[in-house]
């Protein structure tokens, strides 16, 4: 009864520590737009990026362990991985506030569009083509989820669509991302142009992604004290999987560095 008691209290006290924290951001962001909308908006929308990035990502690596057999990840690292989609309905709302609310103050294209890209560069354009996109990915994240799931429970069979899933979730992935980099992030300034940056943008995406799994993963065995549930081996796995993706992230900033250094382009560093 006293444990239970004890449990049930540290559970009010973090929710109402959350809700404090909450509480306070809002307050916070409000004060900020009213001041300085346009530095306010920009925060705002590295923080949408930023946690959407990782959200997803949970998603996707959780699919690549199904498509790759991961073994080793199987009812361990995939919970992890697959619990941050919970940020994603939140994450549709942030888009929301951002578009109705904050594209004003971010995109000077709106009121000066870049000649020759004007049916491009219109905000209920771009909004309904990102918002589908974003929308799309998430549902199918969702399905995919759902039959991830399910597939892990003894008392069923694993659904027979579960990798094809996978494989349109990675897709949509990297085709949504690599919009959202273009549109929200390159159209910061509308003529700056790189054809590497998408791919840039949602591989480092994934780089934060498994070094978020990572620490949630060791967080968790923190918390609980089951030391068998995320052992070296498996954080040895994951820190040569965050080294692969890290590598590879590199290797897209390098090269682009390298066309804007021997093309003599100082325009591109802006």
């Amino acid at each position: 009864m006293t444990e239970a008691h004890s449990h049930s209290f540290k559970l009010n006290r973090t929710t109402s520590l959350l809700l404090g924290a909450a509480f306070v951001g809002v307050l916070a962001f409000a004060i900020g737009v009213a001041q300085s909308p346009q530095h306010t908006w920009k925060i705002f929308l590295v923080n949408f990026l930023f946690w959407s990035g990782i959200s997803i990502s949970g998603v996707v690596f959780s699919a690549i362990f199904q498509l790759t057999k991961a073994r080793w990840a199987v009812d361990r690292v995939r919970t992890v991985a697959e619990s941050f989609a919970c940020f994603l309905p939140l994450s549709l709302l942030l888009y929301l506030l951002l578009m109705v609310l904050g594209a004003g103050s971010l995109y000077p294209w709106i009121t000066d569009p870049p000649p020759g890209r004007a049916t491009w560069f219109t905000l209920p354009f771009l909004g309904l083509r990102d918002g589908i996109a974003l929308l799309l990915l998430y549902g199918v994240a969702g399905k995919f989820l759902l039959a991830s799931r399910r597939s892990r429970r003894k008392d069923s069979s694993p659904p027979s669509n579960l990798s094809a899933l996978a494989v349109l979730t990675i897709l949509l992935y990297t085709a949504t991302f690599s919009l959202v980099a273009i549109d929200l992030v390159m159209s910061l300034d509308p003529y700056w142009i790189s054809t590497l940056f998408p791919a840039y943008f949602f591989m480092g995406n994934l780089c934060v992604g498994i070094a978020a799994i990572t620490a949630a993963s060791f967080l968790w065995r923190r918390a609980t004290g089951v030391e068998e549930w995320f052992n070296d081996s498996i954080a040895h796995d994951l820190g040569k999987l965050l080294l692969g993706f890290t590598l590879l992230w590199t290797y897209l900033l390098w090269s682009q560095y390298l066309v804007i250094w021997y093309g003599n382009l100082p325009e591109e560093l802006g």
